[in-house]
């Protein structure tokens, strides 16, 4: 999400950040450098209505509007002070004077902050894809979802969902197979997000998707 759209964003009381028709429980930052801070002043608001923020391996620390540092304010919110600013490790070097790639941790560390404020420590050298298992694990038990996949395979990773609401209440599930040959998965539909009145169909049914 472009920073200009998230500063048009609404936030309801609900603790839903609205953009347009769409609406978000959850907003995830992807490791930054920096933030305006009329941007950093709309994330404040929709974790002070009650919405998750979770941020990945660093917190904005530039200063790109004059006279708006927002670095302290930033780990302060997310549970950190300036002696652990996660900007001191996530750019070392992940190579040796030998040359050689030292390898990573796989140890992940969660801070949480004010309200539903979570940084995830990831380093910078980090594979992104080995922070992703530990980052669904974390929303799942945190927010749970209406539809959700479940593959057999954990090596086949390249089917995109996405699940949209219309007015009238019904939803509507997109399922892409982006690489892969066809591939069998398991559809979970939580029953309380739909209405499943008369259902005579199983929850938990396996279906192919082909390329």
């Amino acid at each position: 999400m472009d920073p200009e759209i998230l500063m048009q964003s609404e936030i309801e009381d609900s603790g839903l950040i609205t953009i347009g028709n769409a609406a978000y429980s959850v907003l995830i930052l992807p490791p930054l450098v920096n933030l305006e801070a009329k941007a950093w002043a709309k994330i404040k608001t929709f974790l002070a209505a009650g919405g998750i923020v979770v941020s990945l391996g660093l917190l904005s620390y530039e200063e790109i509007d004059r006279g708006q540092a927002i670095e302290e304010d930033v780990l302060h919110w997310f549970g950190l002070d300036a002696n652990s600013s996660p900007r001191w490790n996530y750019w070392q070097s992940q190579v040796s004077l030998t040359g050689q790639v030292q390898a990573q941790s796989t140890q992940f560390s969660w801070a949480r902050g004010k309200q539903c404020a979570y940084f995830l420590a990831v380093p910078g050298g980090m594979v992104q894809s080995e922070a992703g298992p530990e980052l669904l694990s974390f929303l799942k038990e945190r927010v749970l979802p209406a539809v959700s996949l479940d593959i057999s395979d954990a090596s086949r990773k390249s089917l995109l969902m996405q699940v949209r609401d219309w007015p009238d209440g019904s939803k509507i599930v997109f399922i892409a197979n982006q690489e892969s040959p066809e591939i069998e998965f398991g559809l979970v539909v939580e029953a309380s997000a739909f209405n499943l009145s008369g259902l005579n169909s199983p929850l938990l049914a396996a279906y192919p998707c082909e390329s």
